[in-house]
């Protein structure tokens, strides 16, 4: 078995896992960002429905997210994966007939089955074929690719919904479904057999079978961080449609995709050399100030230059607090931590979409854009008090 420092980084392996990774998130998000018009515009539905779109669908990830990382560890992170995208692109098609919104939301949260174990399964399948001493480097591109979908998926979905039937949203999302399923059928499954039996055998009993203790901390940060992110994520566009100009909802994810991806090689490297800290504090400060100019926004060039600024925070933070998570664990848990991590982000986003979906409605955009700054702080508060000290006890 070839040794995993000589490994090079873009080897076959880890290019596969990450366009699979690409492709599943890509439909995560272009789904997440016109769902709401769809179900607002076209099955004529309330505030309280459009927040139950987004988040039962994330209450059916969270469900299976605890057993994820435990299935992906036993059974083996391939062979989860290609299971679970399977049930993925089936909910997928059965969106086509669903036409009242009882049985979209049923097809959402079942389809939050497929997606927590998949997206689970794959994340710690790509920590596989990453070099050790380039842990975070790689982590880091891992991560692009997911930036790169939550900016494609997004800015698409908006196109296409403005300017054809709903069908053909669906009919792309589908497509990018099958294609993550191509890409993860083409990879394989490495472990290091010799680093695992060197541990210490541990035992694991309760909620810790399916929890990563360790990497809970820096996923409490993550999940405070995704209810704020969740603000733009599913709202952003109707945001801009009640400003005015609905077209600055698709410059604003191209924005926020370009500040995300640019700067990416620099900050892997960055948080290899100099740690999370050097990416986190400023991280941080950008993505609030970010959200305070957005809620101010009264033109195209605001909602651009917010964008902007909220992309290189969240570039900057995001990668940092996986890493963090990740490196928290042992390599046999390293499935278990990635499902901790994003269990926590996954109850944000959900938790979120669903509490600014109530917020917008009664209290407006702008608001809600200053209460998700807020939040961001209670982010690097929480990394302050709970992660930093929590860090310095596993050295």
């Amino acid at each position: 078995m070839q040794n995993q420092n000589s490994l090079p980084l873009w080897n076959k392996n880890f290019l596969n896992v990450c366009l699979s990774s690409f492709f599943i998130f890509t439909n995560f998000y272009l789904l997440t960002a016109t769902l709401p018009i769809y179900v607002k515009n076209d099955l004529k539905s309330s505030a309280t429905e459009i927040s139950l779109v987004i988040s039962l669908y994330i209450l059916g990830t969270v469900l299976l997210r605890p057993f994820s990382g435990l299935w992906a560890d036993k059974f083996g992170k391939r062979k989860m994966s290609l299971l679970f995208l399977t049930l993925f692109i089936i909910c997928n098609l059965a969106y086509f007939g669903t036409t009242s919104i009882v049985p979209l939301l049923i097809v959402r949260f079942i389809n939050g089955f497929g997606f927590a174990v998949s997206t689970t399964s794959t994340s710690a399948l790509a920590m596989d074929w990453i070099p050790i001493k380039r842990k975070g480097e790689g982590i880091g591109y891992f991560g692009l690719f997911m930036s790169l979908a939550m900016v494609i998926g997004p800015a698409l979905g908006l196109y296409l919904t403005n300017n054809f039937d709903y069908t053909i949203v669906l009919t792309v999302a589908s497509l990018f479904a099958i294609l993550s399923m191509l890409f993860s059928y083409f990879s394989n499954e490495k472990i290091d057999h010799t680093q695992i039996q060197s541990e210490k055998p541990e035992e694991y009993n309760g909620i810790y079978k399916y929890i990563e203790a360790k990497s809970l901390p820096v996923s409490f940060s993550g999940f405070l961080l995704a209810f704020a992110y969740s603000s733009m994520l599913s709202y952003i566009g109707l945001y801009c449609i009640e400003l005015g100009f609905p077209e600055a909802a698709i410059l604003f994810f191209i924005t926020l995709a370009l500040l995300i991806i640019i700067p990416r090689p620099i900050i892997g490297k960055l948080l290899d050399k100099r740690g999370p800290n050097a990416l986190i504090f400023p991280g941080i400060f950008l993505f609030i100030f970010g959200l305070v100019l957005l809620s101010q926004a009264n033109t195209v060039s605001i909602v651009i230059l917010s964008a902007s600024i909220i992309g290189l925070g969240y570039g900057a933070i995001f990668p940092a607090y996986q890493t963090l998570s990740i490196s928290a664990a042992s390599q046999k848990r390293a499935g278990t931590a990635s499902a901790t991590f994003f269990l926590l982000y996954d109850i944000g986003v959900g938790g979120g979409s669903f509490i600014f979906g109530l917020t917008s409605d009664s209290l407006g955009f702008r608001t809600t854009y200053v209460i998700a700054a807020g939040i961001t702080l209670l982010s690097l508060i929480t990394y302050i008090l709970l992660v930093k000290p929590f860090r310095k006890k596993l050295k």
